[in-house]
């Protein structure tokens, strides 16, 4: 038996905010390393130093959503605190036809002079008849109201970048393989007068 250190990507949570360095953890060395992740994984618990935790998983989708909320105020409440900036604000705005129906919409939220735009929508059979720009306007807007100097948002390959580069966005990276096949490109875009 030796003791294997997991690296600390393997204690990654919400937006990459570490919760754990290390976990040490007994293993056959005669197994592959592979299996050591899939072995340690696999126990519903883990000693973390003197603390044993039960890690439970949640497949009910508001579970999930729940603790997401909860987790989100958790790492904004660190974030705050650790940069000072108290400022964070949830952002959305729609479009709706005559029924009432949304057809159109964005959120996001604002923090530290930042806009992030979690979601752009425009229903199918709307696109290209100048929504998603309004969209794009109305959340610049308003960031530039609350004191932002930038946007942030990301969209799959085979959504929209040339959308968002049509509108002015510069590309700033892509995650490859997010989904398998395609990639996740992320945009900025510096406010004017801001």
């Amino acid at each position: 038996m030796r003791t294997v250190m997991l690296p600390r990507e393997y204690f990654l949570a919400g937006q990459g905010y570490c919760i754990a360095q290390s976990l040490s953890y007994e293993h056959n060395a005669s197994r592959d390393l592979g299996e050591a992740y899939q072995e340690f994984f696999g126990k519903a618990y883990y000693t973390l130093g003197a603390m044993q935790a039960k890690v439970t998983p949640l497949r009910d989708e508001a579970q999930c959503r729940e603790l997401e909320a909860f987790l989100a105020d958790r790492i904004y409440e660190f974030n705050a605190k650790a940069t000072g900036y108290f400022d964070g604000k949830l952002l959305a705005g729609s479009v709706r036809n005559d029924q009432g129906e949304v057809i159109a919409g964005f959120n996001g939220h604002t923090w530290g002079g930042c806009c992030e735009l979690s979601h752009v929508w425009v229903h199918e059979q709307h696109r290209g008849q100048g929504l998603g720009g309004a969209l794009l306007r109305s959340a610049k807007a308003e960031a530039i109201s609350r004191g932002g100097m930038q946007v942030v948002l990301s969209t799959h390959s085979f959504q929209a970048p040339g959308f968002c580069e049509h509108m002015g966005y510069e590309r700033k990276d892509a995650i490859e393989g997010r989904p398998n096949g395609h990639s996740n490109v992320i945009y900025v875009k510096f406010l004017q007068g801001a």
